[in-house]
């Protein structure tokens, strides 16, 4: 039995995938099991790392010019396979073809063979996923029992890192042991080995299953889990049609000896019979009647063995077709869920074509309701630009307005100036006035002092009028000229009270006209906002100047009041 290793190399489905091939009869012969395993990139329906196992079988076996064996395998349903062995099947050659005539030709080296030529014992070989911290993640593997189980029997393990300690990817791992068979239940197995990793492994009988356990060892040695559960993909019972019957171990032991029976088993045959004339020549006729019961022993037995490897062969067939019928049934399972999804898609999407058929319908309706304001909207338009184009004229109006209210403010602006001005110079008037006002006030008190004297010399002099007689005429003279003063001051007084008068009648007719510019500028404020501010000021010196006016009106009055009686007195 030989076991090879390899990488797949078949664009862009298989990209240097670890493959194996084994052929568990050693040199092949037509009819001979070949299973080949690895596991694709990514498949035709898009699997990533999806395992394929084939079960085929030695067809068309050649040899070369240099004495190696060329031969094809048959059973596969789409690929064709051709395997050149180099080096006494040391390697292999294999060229992998498609119908549409791709072909990939990849270099086999051999990893293990049996130490004997007609091993015995059950080949079976299973092949599952392993997965391993931080090395190995959904990669194919496979163990192989090529002997069955017992102790120091052979054991092989061979699976593909992910990415291997060195970094290096889709690095390929094997392992080979010897088994060491531990104590397990009825009807199961259960052996362990130790390469690098101590690998526990238990089968099924009734389930013909695997269960692998590994345990790291090293820098992995707290690394403890379990692989999985490995189906079984080949059972190869060999020698279970054998032409010779099958023989016990020998024993050593004592047996008693007996002489043959002098009566020959068989029933001799008493009819008449060609026998030739002479010992010589029956020798050679019964020579000859046993080479021919040796030549029909040996027809018998090409035959058996014919029939035996066309059992065999017809074995391997079956097994290939129930592994197709596996896959197919996998493929239908696989099939059936795909419609169920594309059934449960195509329900999900006849809703959305109804919510779509809706939405449609409810568009449309929008639409028209749309297309309805939108002829409404032209009438609106018609209005809109009407009443724009009249917003247009009015704005041209406003703003010949704003213009003939801002020259009017302006010239309202230069008249307040003028006014103030003119206010100014009636403060400074009034001023003066209020001077001349207290200087007046000064000689009226002087005068009132005078009156006094004068009023007491006259009680002196009506007093001394009759010893002075002679002083009358001078104080008549004396009181006329006071008179006359009187009068005069008097005159003066009623002069300036009437000029007093004619200042406040000016200052009057300023502040009527200072309020109609007032009530010409509040007129304005409302067109022209921002000189708000500077209107209000000027409505604060109106206000101030009607206080000022209104106070020196007060003030003229109570001195006019108060002059009045010492007029009278005078």
């Amino acid at each position: 039995m030989y076991v090879y290793l390899g990488k797949l190399d078949w664009k862009p489905y298989g990209l240097d995938e670890t493959f194996v091939i084994t052929l568990p009869n050693g040199p092949a012969r037509a009819g001979d099991p070949a299973y080949l395993f690895s596991q694709w990139t990514k498949d035709a329906r898009g699997a990533q790392k999806a395992n394929w196992f084939l079960n085929l079988v030695v067809d068309k076996v050649s040899k070369t010019a240099s004495g190696d064996d060329v031969f094809t395998l048959k059973n596969s349903h789409y690929y064709s396979w051709e395997i050149t062995t180099q080096k006494v099947y040391g390697e292999l050659k294999v060229t992998m073809s498609n119908p549409n005539k791709d072909k990939s030709t990849m270099t086999f080296n051999r990893i293990w063979k049996s130490e004997s030529q007609t091993p015995s014992g059950s080949l079976r070989i299973w092949t599952g996923k392993i997965n391993w911290p931080n090395y190995a993640t959904n990669e194919m593997a496979t163990f192989i029992v090529p002997e069955g189980f017992g102790k120091d029997k052979p054991v092989l393990a061979v699976w593909q890192w992910t990415k291997n300690g060195e970094g290096k990817p889709k690095n390929p791992n094997v392992h080979v042991a010897k088994q060491t068979i531990l104590s397990s239940p009825e009807k199961t197995v259960k052996f362990e080995y130790n390469s690098f990793y101590h690998v526990t492994c238990t089968w099924q009988q009734s389930t013909e299953r695997l269960a692998v356990h590994m345990k790291g060892s090293g820098i992995e040695s707290n690394v403890s889990q379990e692989i999985g559960d490995f189906a079984l993909a080949v059972h190869l019972d060999r020698h279970s049609h054998d032409f010779s019957p099958p023989e016990s171990t020998p024993n050593k032991a004592e047996v008693e000896l007996r002489l043959p029976q002098a009566q020959a088993s068989l029933s001799r045959i008493q009819a008449p019979m060609p026998f030739p004339k002479g010992l010589v020549d029956t020798l050679t006729h019964a020579q000859a009647f046993i080479d021919q019961a040796g030549y029909l022993a040996k027809y018998a037995e090409q035959r058996f063995a014919a029939l035996d490897t066309d059992l065999h062969a017809r074995d391997h067939q079956l097994t290939a077709a129930e592994t197709q019928i596996r896959e197919l049934l996998k493929n239908r399972d696989l099939l059936l869920q795909r419609e169920r999804e594309q059934q449960d898609e195509a329900a999900l999407l006849k809703k959305l074509l109804q919510r779509e058929k809706a939405t449609v319908h409810d568009l449309e309706i929008e639409i028209v309701q749309l297309r309805k304001k939108i002829g409404d909207g032209d009438k609106h338009d018609e209005d809109d630009h009407r009443v724009i184009a009249e917003l247009r004229d009015a704005r041209i109006q406003l703003k010949r307005q704003l213009d003939e209210a801002e020259a009017s403010h302006d010239k309202a602006k230069a008249r307040i100036q003028g006014l103030t001005e003119q206010i100014q110079k009636l403060e400074s008037e009034i001023f003066l006035l209020q001077s001349e006002l207290d200087v007046l006030r000064k000689r009226n008190e002087n005068l009132i002092k005078e009156n006094a004297a004068l009023t007491d010399a006259k009680r002196k002099l009506q007093a001394d009028n009759e010893s002075l007689q002679d002083d009358v005429e001078s104080a008549r003279l004396t009181d006329e000229k006071a008179q006359a003063n009187i009068t005069r001051l008097t005159e003066e007084l009623r002069n300036e009270a009437d000029e007093k008068r004619k200042a406040s009648d000016r200052a009057l007719e300023k502040g009527r006209e200072l309020l109609k510019a007032q009530e010409e500028t509040s007129r304005i404020e409302g067109l022209r906002s921002t000189d708000r501010k500077e209107l209000l000021e000027t409505k604060l010196l109106s206000d101030q100047y009607w206080d000022i006016l209104k106070r020196q009106k007060l003030l003229h009055l109570i001195k006019k009041t108060e002059a009045q009686p010492q007029v009278a007195q005078k």
